[in-house]
């Protein structure tokens, strides 16, 4: 019986597919240019997703330490300019006192 039943489900799909053999051709066709298109458009929209992850995440952060760096140097060209005493002056090497190499990051 549960053999019948099998063989009785491929009957049904074998009467679908002689059913539907006058679109096959249609539906084969319409999904090469589904395939097309979702590679297409994948492989066109990749380096804008690329290009967006970076100008969202990774520039800001670079943005930051850019803008950390202008000011310190605007603020030593500032102390340059005010000050007539050059000890006073705020410098790379002022900072650096004890003569120990800068921590990398």
């Amino acid at each position: 019986m549960h053999i019948m039943s099998f063989y009785t489900q491929m009957q049904h799909i074998g009467l679908n597919l002689l059913l539907l053999s006058p679109f096959i051709p249609l539906l084969l066709f319409l999904l090469f240019i589904f395939l097309c298109a979702f590679f297409f458009f994948g492989f066109l929209l990749g380096p804008f997703w690329l290009l967006l992850t970076i100008i969202v995440i990774i520039a800001p952060s670079v943005k930051e330490k850019v803008t950390q760096v202008m000011t310190f140097l605007c603020k030593t060209v500032e102390s340059y300019k005010n000050e007539k005493e050059p000890e006073k002056v705020l410098t790379i090497e002022s900072l650096n006192k004890d003569g120990k190499e800068p921590e990398k990051l």
